[in-house]
Protein backbone atom coordinates (compact mmCIF):
# COMPACT_ATOMS: atom_id res chain seq x y z
CA UNK A 1 0.00 0.00 0.00
CA UNK A 2 2.60 2.21 1.04
CA UNK A 3 4.17 1.84 -2.69
CA UNK A 4 0.45 3.02 -4.10
CA UNK A 5 0.49 5.97 -2.12
CA UNK A 6 3.64 6.84 -3.02
CA UNK A 7 3.00 6.42 -7.20
CA UNK A 8 -0.28 8.72 -6.44
CA UNK A 9 1.05 11.51 -4.47
CA UNK A 10 3.95 11.63 -7.33
CA UNK A 11 1.50 11.90 -9.90
CA UNK A 12 -0.76 13.89 -7.84
CA UNK A 13 1.62 16.57 -6.95
CA UNK A 14 -1.15 19.23 -4.82
CA UNK A 15 -1.78 18.50 -1.28
CA UNK A 16 -4.17 15.83 -0.13
CA UNK A 17 -6.03 15.68 2.93
CA UNK A 18 -6.21 12.39 5.27
CA UNK A 19 -10.44 12.07 4.42
CA UNK A 20 -9.77 12.10 0.64
CA UNK A 21 -7.03 9.58 1.40
CA UNK A 22 -9.55 7.36 3.08
CA UNK A 23 -12.16 7.63 0.46
CA UNK A 24 -10.15 6.97 -2.57
CA UNK A 25 -7.98 4.19 -0.98
CA UNK A 26 -10.48 2.62 1.49
CA UNK A 27 -8.41 2.90 4.48
CA UNK A 28 -9.43 2.66 8.18
CA UNK A 29 -8.06 5.95 9.85
CA UNK A 30 -5.57 4.99 11.74
CA UNK A 31 -3.95 2.80 9.55
CA UNK A 32 -3.68 5.78 6.98
CA UNK A 33 -2.74 7.69 9.41
CA UNK A 34 0.41 5.33 10.53
CA UNK A 35 1.52 4.96 6.64
CA UNK A 36 1.36 8.74 5.98
CA UNK A 37 3.23 9.67 9.32
CA UNK A 38 5.96 6.73 8.29
CA UNK A 39 5.93 8.46 5.17
CA UNK A 40 6.63 11.98 6.86
CA UNK A 41 9.47 10.43 9.24
CA UNK A 42 11.36 8.93 6.24
CA UNK A 43 11.18 12.00 4.12
CA UNK A 44 8.76 11.13 1.14
CA UNK A 45 5.96 13.19 1.75
CA UNK A 46 5.55 16.49 3.66
CA UNK A 47 2.74 17.54 5.89
CA UNK A 48 1.44 20.60 5.21
CA UNK A 49 -1.40 21.95 8.12
CA UNK A 50 -3.75 18.56 8.09
CA UNK A 51 -2.66 17.74 4.52
CA UNK A 52 0.05 15.54 2.45
CA UNK A 53 1.96 15.92 -0.04
CA UNK A 54 5.15 14.65 -1.99
CA UNK A 55 8.37 16.42 -0.43
CA UNK A 56 10.53 18.78 -2.15
CA UNK A 57 13.82 17.86 -3.15
CA UNK A 58 16.98 20.18 -4.54
CA UNK A 59 18.87 17.91 -6.36
CA UNK A 60 23.07 19.39 -7.69
CA UNK A 61 26.34 19.18 -6.91
CA UNK A 62 27.35 21.13 -3.46
CA UNK A 63 30.03 23.34 -3.15
CA UNK A 64 31.31 23.53 0.68
CA UNK A 65 32.87 26.40 3.08
CA UNK A 66 36.00 25.70 5.82
CA UNK A 67 33.25 27.16 8.03
CA UNK A 68 31.17 23.90 7.50
CA UNK A 69 28.11 25.17 5.33
CA UNK A 70 27.96 24.64 1.76
CA UNK A 71 25.12 25.18 -1.01
CA UNK A 72 23.51 22.85 -3.49
CA UNK A 73 23.90 24.42 -7.08
CA UNK A 74 20.22 23.67 -8.30
CA UNK A 75 19.88 24.20 -12.25
CA UNK A 76 17.53 26.67 -12.85
CA UNK A 77 16.82 28.30 -9.34
CA UNK A 78 18.14 29.51 -6.55
CA UNK A 79 20.91 27.72 -4.36
CA UNK A 80 20.19 25.87 -1.46
CA UNK A 81 21.66 26.84 1.83
CA UNK A 82 22.86 24.41 3.85
CA UNK A 83 23.93 24.68 7.14
CA UNK A 84 27.02 23.45 9.30
CA UNK A 85 26.33 20.06 10.64
CA UNK A 86 23.86 19.72 8.01
CA UNK A 87 26.35 18.37 4.83
CA UNK A 88 27.08 14.94 6.11
CA UNK A 89 29.72 13.52 4.58
CA UNK A 90 29.58 15.26 1.39
CA UNK A 91 32.88 16.46 -0.44
CA UNK A 92 33.11 20.05 -2.34
CA UNK A 93 31.70 18.91 -6.25
CA UNK A 94 29.78 15.60 -5.09
CA UNK A 95 25.99 15.44 -7.01
CA UNK A 96 23.80 15.31 -3.35
CA UNK A 97 19.80 15.33 -2.53
CA UNK A 98 18.22 17.93 0.25
CA UNK A 99 15.26 18.40 1.25
CA UNK A 100 13.89 21.65 1.62
CA UNK A 101 12.89 22.99 5.37
CA UNK A 102 11.18 26.04 6.22
CA UNK A 103 12.79 29.71 5.96
CA UNK A 104 15.21 30.26 8.45
CA UNK A 105 15.66 33.26 10.50
CA UNK A 106 16.25 35.76 7.88
CA UNK A 107 13.54 34.55 5.52
CA UNK A 108 15.86 32.62 3.04
CA UNK A 109 15.18 28.85 2.40
CA UNK A 110 17.73 26.29 3.55
CA UNK A 111 18.09 22.53 3.28
CA UNK A 112 19.68 19.21 5.32
CA UNK A 113 19.49 15.25 4.96
CA UNK A 114 21.51 15.68 2.12
CA UNK A 115 22.23 12.44 0.43
CA UNK A 116 25.54 11.57 -1.88
CA UNK A 117 24.31 10.86 -5.21
CA UNK A 118 27.60 11.06 -6.80
CA UNK A 119 30.86 11.02 -5.62
CA UNK A 120 32.77 14.33 -7.14
CA UNK A 121 36.25 14.45 -8.29
CA UNK A 122 38.58 12.57 -5.95
CA UNK A 123 39.03 15.22 -3.03
CA UNK A 124 43.18 14.00 -1.92
CA UNK A 125 44.23 15.08 -5.92
CA UNK A 126 46.11 11.94 -6.20
CA UNK A 127 47.35 8.44 -5.03
CA UNK A 128 49.98 7.42 -1.91
CA UNK A 129 52.45 5.30 -4.16
CA UNK A 130 55.05 3.42 -1.59
CA UNK A 131 58.00 2.51 -2.59
CA UNK A 132 58.80 -1.39 -3.26
CA UNK A 133 58.78 -3.62 0.05
CA UNK A 134 56.94 -0.69 2.25
CA UNK A 135 54.09 -1.77 3.65
CA UNK A 136 50.92 0.43 4.73
CA UNK A 137 50.36 0.45 8.57
CA UNK A 138 47.33 -1.79 9.12
CA UNK A 139 43.96 -0.28 9.30
CA UNK A 140 42.66 0.29 12.68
Amino acid sequence: MREILYEFFKNNPKPHGLNEILRRFKLEKREAKRLLGAMVEEGLLDKVGSAYRLAERAVGPISLHRDGYGFVRVEGGKDLFIPPGYTLDAWPGDLVEARPMTEGKNGRPWGGGGADLETGPDPSGGKLRLPEGVRPPPAR
